[in-house]
């Protein structure tokens, strides 16, 4: 095999790679790659060698340029400290799950595993890394992007077997907490804000949601995934193929999703100059994969991301560059950011009632043009809301559990999600619009719907709750509440019938007499209190004393002056609240004002059950 040769200034030494010196000689890689490459490359007449990727002590990753009696060709190989035949036989279950070479969703052939050599074989995949997309294309290129990335993971994470390590949230919270240490001992004085964000992380990995774990990549980022054969734009297929195996384990799918979106942040950072330039891109990655996975991929989306934050910061540590300390600081702010927020809330829920001081609501949409909810960011605490964004999606979702509603003769053609009302991580409220066809040749109708969001199951509770009243009197007639169509727990979305009119709060503004519509909103409520409805918590006076004692105390933080005046109040509130006695419990709104009441006409339809409990009147 005269002839072989190696490109020498390139490569690289490490005596902490055993087998790397080895892997490097062209005659004995002549020896061996005949045994692993397919037989059609032919005989092999030179080798050429460049290293792409060095981690010392661990792993050296370079490509290995084939000049064969039937042309070139090359591979890619990874050489290990240690025996990762693991990886190897990894990437063939994956393969074979339906990942090969020329589907859609796919990864790089592994062609062989040289054990004495410690040395891993991988087609060498030709397109270009969406690394590079995003920090370079337009705008409609990194969307798309984006969205071909969250399909790739929806799809490895819904069938790809799981085999592997396990991932374990107690060690890995050791590996955090040694991260922190090491910032704190590295880049002072960022210890103190390391060592916080790990309190967070340990805060919040005791509250994490029991989910089904599945396949993981490990380290799933824009660095990971290439695209070939052009983006699926203008008709073309294209075909997404991820790489870099060696973290594969099994694992929260949260980790993954954390993980790609975070990478974005750092990327934006270090080559973009600022953490949120990619953002948008994010978000699209997130609604995708929500939209097909369901809410179970943000379940724990806030504790991976935070602590993929304090993961790269000690990375950043570890490997020091021009402007490193700022770096850091970054990643470090960006995960309390993330944490801290949900931390706060959670701590004024334990303390009887307090409530968080960010806004109630952020949007309320009253003009004439609709607001699209994919205009506005996205919202993690509402599991829903990313199926809002995919007219297909939800329209394919929607079309089963509207059948009934609709009646036989009736299909969905489309639709379209308007936000109207939203109060970040809690609930949303948007119009749906419907196109509905029908089967005797009529020409297709418009219909609305009232689509609910709940961070929680709230939404099955206020389904029964108005199938209740309708039984109960408010079916039909003057006096009425919105018919429940539906509830889809998976999107924790609830569907009601459009109430038609106008608010109650409008015609006030707009007519300084509405003394019948006033006589109406009252009868309506009576009928409420007297309708027999039983179901709905039981509100006690106790309850009431403990959420105006959280209201006092928040209260008192933003305006201390006026603590021993809301003390004295509250008191009083007691004193004459345990003075009276016989009122029966009954069923109330909780929440009732002119917001909450529609008149048509002379009918008034009742919203906003969310509140709806059993109570004095």
């Amino acid at each position: 095999m005269s002839g072989l040769n190696s490109s020498e200034s390139f490569l690289v030494s490490d005596p902490g790679i055993p087998t790397l010196e080895k892997a490097f000689d062209p005659v004995v890689l002549g020896d061996e790659l005949p045994e692993v490459f397919p037989s059609e490359w032919g005989t092999i007449r030179n080798v050429r060698l460049q290293v792409l990727k060095h981690h010392p002590g661990n792993r050296c990753t370079f490509e290995i340029a084939l000049g064969t009696t039937t042309g070139s060709h090359s591979l890619i190989g990874k050489v290990y400290a240690t025996d990762r035949l693991d990886v190897y036989e990894a990437m063939e279950r994956i393969r074979r799950a339906g990942f090969g070479e020329g589907q859609e969703f796919s990864i790089p052939r592994p062609h062989g595993y040289l054990p004495e050599l410690h040395l891993l074989l991988q087609e060498k995949v030709e397109g270009t890394r969406a690394k590079e997309i995003f920090l370079k294309a337009s705008d409609r290129d990194r969307a798309v992007t984006a969205e071909r990335c969250a399909r790739w993971l929806v799809r490895f994470h819904a069938t790809a077997p799981k085999a592997g390590p396990v991932f374990e949230i107690s060690e890995h919270l050791a590996t955090l907490e040694r991260w922190s240490r090491h910032i704190a001992e590295t880049a002072e004085p960022l210890g103190e804000k390391a060592v916080h964000l790990f309190g967070l992380l340990a805060i919040a990995a005791s509250r994490l949601s029991s989910i089904e774990m599945c396949a993981g990549h490990g380290s799933y980022s824009h660095d990971q995934v290439i695209l070939a054969d052009g983006l699926p734009l203008n008709g073309r297929k294209g075909h997404t193929i991820t790489f870099d195996w060696d973290g594969y384990d099994v694992a929260d799918p949260c980790r993954d999703v954390a993980r790609f979106t975070v990478g974005l942040r750092r990327v934006a950072l270090s080559r973009l100059g600022s953490i949120r330039a990619l953002d948008t891109y994010g978000e699209v990655f997130q609604r995708t994969y929500l939209a097909a996975r369901g809410p179970q991929g943000v379940a724990n989306l806030a504790f991976y991301q935070a602590a993929i934050c304090l993961q790269l910061a000690a990375y950043i540590a570890g490997r020091p560059t021009p402007g490193w300390r700022e770096k850091i600081e970054a990643m470090l702010d960006e995960g309390l950011r993330i944490l801290e927020p949900e931390n706060r809330t959670r701590s004024m829920a334990g303390k009887s009632a307090r409530v968080s001081r960010s806004p109630k609501t952020l949007l309320t949409n009253t003009a004439n043009v609709p607001l699209q909810a994919s205009e506005l960011p996205f919202d993690p605490g509402l599991p829903g809301f990313a199926l809002l964004c995919q007219p297909a999606e939800l329209t394919a979702m929607l079309s089963p559990r509207l059948a009934p509603w609709l009646g036989p003769d009736a299909h969905l053609l489309d639709s379209r999600a308007y936000l109207r009302r939203l109060s970040p991580g809690k609930r949303c409220s948007v119009e749906l619009e419907l196109v509905v066809g029908r089967e005797n040749g009529f020409p297709a109708e418009r219909r609305r719907l009232l689509g609910k969001l709940y961070r929680k199951d709230q939404g099955a509770t206020v389904y029964q709750t108005l199938g209740e009243l309708r039984g109960h009197g408010f079916g039909a007639g003057r006096f009425i509440v919105p018919q429940p169509v539906a509830y889809v727990p998976e999107y924790r979305l609830l569907l009601l019938t459009w109430a038609e009119g106008e608010l109650l709060r409008s015609v006030f503004l707009a007519r300084s007499d509405a003394a019948q519509e006033i006589a109406g909103a009252a009868e309506w409520l009576l009928g409420l209190h007297k309708c027999g409805v039983r179901t709905g918590r039981h509100y006690s006076f106790l309850g009431h004393l403990q959420t105006l004692a959280g209201w006092k105390e928040l209260l008192a933080e933003i305006y201390p002056q006026g603590e021993r005046l809301m003390g004295a109040l509250l008191a009083r509130f007691e004193e004459r609240g345990r003075e009276l006695s016989g009122w029966t419990p009954g069923p109330i709104h909780r929440d009732f004002s002119p917001e909450h009441l529609v008149v048509h006409g002379d009918q008034f339809t009742g919203l906003d059950f969310d509140e709806f409990c059993q109570y004095d009147p």
